[in-house]
């Protein structure tokens, strides 16, 4: 049986093939890729159980993944990167493969493109340790997504000049690609990071806390939230947990007006015993994003553009790309779309499986 793993930043996806037709391993397609340590327990948490710890002195790593690249020397409590991908691999094998018999004899595991040889060692020996499976393939995540997108729609592939785009909980990357029609030759460009700090799901997430949640906290109760925590410069384990807190909150926001026009938010204790309950809807939405969506468009511009022109994919406001490939947990955040059709008009956009 060959096992897939798509670690993503976000969440994790878990499926395998079987007489030629892919079965997932969970609920909702994803397992959050959360890791919380509870120094009272001395124990880590994955998963569902890692999103809501019951101890405020608790101590979560939202985006654990991204330090294989940015800080390698990341720990968490006692635990070094090295022991945190081993017990999550663990983990996955322990709640999802062993309760139904699943003993997979090869993994195909998705790695970010960008990732050095440090990264990719790391995740690679962690999935065999906890695996026990010296077979794994490692696959660059937009061919990964191509491969995803083709089995999904055998009766319109994507092929030929092609734009990966990764909208992920800490990065964006763009991947250019020529798939060469018919044939099973791929060429893939180098690839382009737009950093946690300018656009990505998580810095969505922070607007959303910040130009949203914070003045509604302070149109009700008529005092501020702590500058400190919103800021992120945190003294204690207390103050971090009130920030994952809202965070999370944050998130669920964009995710229910990724489909829907209002939104009635309604928290109980969102800071100790206060509430918070308005009306929140998608012109609300859109406006509180607009900044990080700015830089998405100077990022187009400064960087994603030029390289095109340099392949000879667009001239002007003329494109002449295949498809644009969307994939990433918050690529379905609304108004996504709209732009990248804005920045690149008359390109298709396909949504990957």
């Amino acid at each position: 049986m060959n096992l897939g793993i798509d670690f993503g930043t976000s969440y994790t996806k878990l499926a395998y093939w079987e007489n030629g037709q892919l079965f997932y391993l969970h609920d909702n397609h994803k397992i959050p890729s959360v890791a919380t340590y509870v120094p009272a327990l001395d124990e880590l948490f994955f998963g569902s159980a890692a999103i809501h710890p019951a101890d405020a002195e608790s101590i979560s790593a939202l985006f654990f993944k991204l330090n294989l690249k940015r800080n390698p020397e990341f720990s968490l409590g006692k635990y070094t990167l090295g022991d945190l991908l081993f017990y999550f691999f663990t983990f996955l094998q322990s709640e999802y493969l062993r309760p139904r018999k699943l003993y997979p004899d090869s993994i195909s595991l998705s790695v970010p493109n960008n990732f050095g040889l440090r990264a990719r060692h790391a995740l690679l020996v962690a999935a065999q340790n906890a695996f026990a499976v010296d077979n794994i393939a490692l696959v660059p995540e937009p061919l990964a997504a191509i491969i995803g997108y083709n089995a999904a729609h055998p009766d319109n592939e994507a092929r030929g000049d092609l734009l990966c785009i990764d909208i992920g909980g800490g990065t964006t990357d763009f991947s250019f690609i020529y798939l060469a029609p018919g044939q099973d030759r791929l060429l893939l460009e180098s690839q382009f990071q737009i950093g946690h700090d300018a656009f990505s799901g998580s810095e969505i997430d922070r607007i959303i806390l910040s130009r949203i949640l914070a003045p509604a906290y302070q149109m009700q109760h008529s005092e501020p939230l702590p500058a400190r925590i919103l800021q992120e410069e945190f003294k204690t384990a207390g103050e971090n947990f009130w920030f994952q807190k809202w965070i999370r909150h944050a998130e669920k926001i964009k995710i229910a007006l990724s489909s829907q026009d209002a939104l009635l938010v309604d928290i109980p204790d969102f800071y100790f015993d206060r509430s918070i309950h308005f009306k929140c809807t998608k012109d609300d939405f859109l406006q509180a994003v607009r900044p990080v969506n700015q830089r998405f468009t100077t990022y187009w511009e400064e960087a994603v553009a030029p390289r095109a022109r340099s392949l000879g994919l667009t001239s002007g406001s003329n494109w002449s790309l295949d498809a644009i490939i969307l994939l990433g947990g918050a690529s379905q955040t609304r108004g996504m779309r709209d732009l990248i059709a804005s920045l690149a008009p008359g390109v298709p956009i396909l949504t990957s499986a």
